[in-house]
C-alpha cells in the first residue's frame, strides 16, 4: 500500500489534503464489502502532521454529514448516548466507540489460570499519564478486541489513537 505524508496547517486543510491525496494516489482495490457493481475502493497509509491544530477554523466545511451529524457521533463517543443499542444477540449493535474506550473489557488470568472479565477506563488512563508527561507516546487507546471483533460484521474502523 502506498505511502503519503501531509504536513498543513490546520486540520481541515490536512483532512482535504488527505482525502485529495488518497483519491488522486491512492492504491485502488476492490474489497469484501463491495458489491459487483460498485467502483473500487482507495486506501493509503497516512501521516498527518498540523502545526497549527487548535486554531479555527478546525472543521471543514464540507464535511460529510454536516455539524448536525458531527454532533451526534460527538454525543456517542464522548457520553455514551447510543451505549444502550449494543445487543447483539437483539440484531443491534455489536459496540460503540464510547463502551470500548471508557468501558473496555478484557479478560485476565490469575495465577491459578481462571479468566475473570475486567473493564479499564481507557481515556482516564491516558489523562493521567498525559498530565505527568505531556509528549508521551504511550497515551493511547485501542477500540480493537481481536477476539470479538475478529467476527463480526461491522468491526470499528476506528481502532487505535
Amino acid at each position: 500500500m502506498k505511502s503519503i505524508q501531509i504536513v498543513e496547517d490546520t486540520l481541515p486543510l490536512a483532512w482535504e489534503r488527505a482525502v485529495l491525496e488518497c483519491w488522486n494516489n491512492g492504491d485502488s482495490f476492490q474489497t469484501e464489502y463491495d458489491k459487483s457493481r460498485d467502483p473500487n475502493s482507495r486506501d493509503v497509509t497516512a501521516l498527518i502532521h498540523i502545526k497549527r491544530p487548535s486554531i479555527e477554523p478546525r472543521i471543514h466545511k464540507c464535511m460529510p454529514g454536516g455539524l448536525d451529524d458531527l454532533e451526534k457521533y460527538r454525543a456517542e463517543v464522548l457520553y455514551g448516548v447510543h451505549d444502550h443499542w449494543i445487543n447483539p444477540k437483539a440484531g443491534k449493535w455489536e459496540y460503540t466507540y464510547h463502551d470500548r474506550l471508557f468501558n473496555y473489557s478484557y479478560m485476565e488470568c490469575d495465577k491459578n489460570l481462571r479468566a475473570e472479565g475486567k473493564f479499564f477506563n481507557q481515556i482516564e488512563g491516558c489523562l493521567k499519564l498525559l498530565k505527568k508527561c505531556g509528549y508521551t507516546r504511550r497515551a493511547v487507546a485501542s477500540t480493537w478486541q481481536p477476539w470479538h471483533d475478529l467476527g463480526i460484521a461491522d468491526p470499528a474502523c476506528l481502532q487505535y489513537f
